[in-house]
């Protein structure tokens, strides 16, 4: 039996004092023949109430070049501060190869003090097909976005702004270390 984790979606709260982080669990009951291979997908989501540390939250904020590409607003260098990107979801394979990413942009609308939050389109990630249609940034993205997945696993295995807090979801799992592969 082969297990994998593949975190599906992070969410960061304003106020930064909520990170969710949605994974699946994929067990594979291996066979002499691949295709009759059974696969079992379970679903989880943590919250948690610890502040995230200052890695993930940076790297969070280098995804908001690319989803307001992919939104095609036009926001120079002094107003991208006020857009933050609290979300990301991803679906497709374990190794991020034929993927879908959306990312969630929030920007405080300083009238109203409310915070408005939309989705981006869809974009896949390291794509292969026709180069009218693919969107131009997707292999930084797709680097963008294992950067922000290694911090989560890292959030995951304890890493918080007060490194004083020692709560690790999965103590000693070595399927949480860094998986990436091409």
């Amino acid at each position: 039996m082969i297990t994998e984790k593949q975190i599906t979606s992070i969410k960061i709260s304003d106020d930064l004092n909520e990170v969710k982080i949605g994974f699946t669990n994929v067990l594979t009951h291996e066979s002499e023949n691949e295709e009759e291979g059974n696969h079992i997908h379970n679903s989880y989501l943590v919250k948690g109430k610890i502040r995230p540390h200052k890695d993930f939250i940076e790297e969070m904020k280098k995804l908001r070049k690319f989803a307001l590409e992919l939104c095609e607003m036009d926001v120079n260098s002094k107003e991208i501060g006020d857009w933050n990107v609290c979300g990301l979801q991803i679906a497709g394979d374990i190794f991020l190869h034929q993927s879908r990413a959306v990312l969630q942009l929030a920007k405080k609308v300083n009238r109203t003090n409310k915070v408005i939050k939309f989705k981006t389109p869809q974009v896949t990630m390291f794509p292969e097909a026709d180069e009218a249609t693919r969107y131009a940034s997707a292999e930084k993205l797709t680097t963008q976005i294992e950067c922000c997945i290694e911090e989560a696993y890292n959030y995951l295995n304890g890493k918080y702004e007060d490194e004083g807090i020692q709560f690790q979801l999965f103590p000693n799992d070595p399927k949480l270390e860094t998986h990436f592969t091409r």
